[in-house]
């Protein structure tokens, strides 16, 4: 029966270990994702424009005399304050 328990121990340990390491890598994943791969700071909020995510320094065609429209969206829903961030379109 000891050994029994022993046995039931050791795949908790094993189960609890694999847990601790999905959620670290997890988290390690989200700071790479949400930081262009470490090579920005940390985004509070992105731009989307026709169902698309635009990253920084991305080209985007606009199309002349036609009124266009980017949605802010915020991670994590935080409220932030809008006046925070301006977005500027320039032309080429």
């Amino acid at each position: 029966m000891a050994k029994q328990g022993n046995i039931f121990v050791s795949i908790i340990k094993v189960i609890a270990g694999l847990a601790l390491i999905a959620v670290l890598a997890t988290a390690i994943y989200g700071i790479v994702y949400f930081t262009n791969g470490l090579t920005t700071s940390f985004k509070s909020f992105y731009l989307v424009y026709n169902d698309k995510i635009i990253k920084d320094n991305i080209e985007i065609n606009v199309p002349n005399n036609k009124e266009c429209t980017f949605e802010v969206k915020y991670i994590f829903d935080k409220m932030i304050d809008s006046t925070e961030y301006s977005v500027e379109i320039v032309p080429n």
